[in-house]
């Protein structure tokens, strides 16, 4: 349901956003998505919210990987293969009110394993948000133990689709070879979107013609830049199309499962990061369109497109 690594269907996505903005308490004025896996989920959970409380003006910021401002608070993903993660103030007048006046905070993320991302994330916020009452950890599956959040500073609630539990047994013969994703450096990631902040529908606007009814289309975001994905193909399965979602990604994953076949590119940052796409099975498309935020892409992605689906390929 994530449309990250395997593609989905952008109805079935949009199911799980209203389930987890309908279970989620009507007073929260800011909601947070986590970069890079849960930016999608957490825009659409947003949209569901706002839709359901249209008395209210909530604001959306996701965390990212890139500096885009001076003003910014810092925290550690520290399971993560690039553990350092920014949040923006917005610098947007009104905006910056809405973010620094929050009393409750939702965070959403895709898969909540032990609480301590949240856990930071709430530390961070507490010095710069001196009106923080509550936070809401809002996920798809949440295997953290029932007192991830005992040292929260502030009290912390929790919404999810899936609640368990996770062992795992060591392999000390394992050695796993990880590229290096930490980044750095110079970046082409915009100061603007959803990283300084977007109000309830604030969309990205893309648009593609000549996508007839009944075809199959994939639409492809990079990296951090899903939201705008599931907002096209949206549109486009309203129209008939037999859309998908589907993003490129940093996270190194071994192909297991349904994952069938990894394909490796530059990213289109600038970074020099190594990018990863999964091809799954059952896969057939007429039509890929990649969206991309900072205007190009990697011609090693086009090429892979072609070659794992045929069909025409379309940057926007």
């Amino acid at each position: 349901m994530l449309g990250k690594h395997l593609p989905v269907r952008p109805n079935d996505m949009g199911v799980t956003y209203r389930l987890l903005a309908d279970a989620t308490a009507p007073d929260a004025t800011l909601v947070i998505g986590m970069a890079e896996t849960a930016t999608a989920l957490g825009r659409g959970v947003f949209e569901a919210y706002a839709a359901r409380h249209p008395d209210t003006r909530p604001l959306y910021v996701t965390s990212t990987r890139y500096r885009v401002t001076p003003d910014v608070l810092t925290f550690e993903e520290a399971h993560s293969h690039a553990t350092t993660q920014w949040l923006h103030v917005p610098t947007d007048p009104e905006k910056r009110g809405v973010f620094l006046d929050a009393r409750h905070v939702v965070i959403v993320d895709d898969e909540i394993s032990t609480g301590a991302t949240a856990l930071a994330l709430t530390r961070a916020l507490l010095p710069r948000l001196p009106r923080l009452e509550r936070v809401t950890v809002v996920s798809l599956k949440d295997f953290a133990p029932d007192d991830a959040y005992r040292a929260a500073p502030v009290p912390v609630t929790r919404t999810a689709l899936l609640r368990g539990t996770v062992e795992f047994a060591p392999e000390p013969s394992w050695r796993p070879e990880l590229p290096d994703v930490r980044g750095g450096g110079a970046h082409r990631a915009p100061a603007s979107g959803e990283r300084l902040g977007v109000w309830s529908g604030q969309a990205a606007g893309h648009d593609v013609a000549n996508v007839p009814p009944g075809s199959r289309v994939l639409v492809l975001g990079t990296g951090e830049y899903m939201s705008a994905a599931y907002d096209l193909a949206t549109r486009l399965e309203r129209g008939g199309a037999v859309a998908f979602v589907r993003a490129t990604t940093r996270s190194p994953i071994l192909p297991y499962g349904p994952l069938l076949e990894r394909a490796e590119f530059p990213d289109n940052y600038g970074e020099g990061i190594a990018n990863y796409l999964y091809r799954s099975d059952h896969e057939a498309y007429d039509h890929v369109i990649v969206l991309s935020e900072t205007g190009d892409v990697a011609s090693e992605l086009v090429r892979t497109l072609k070659r794992w689906y045929g069909g025409s390929v379309t940057c926007a």
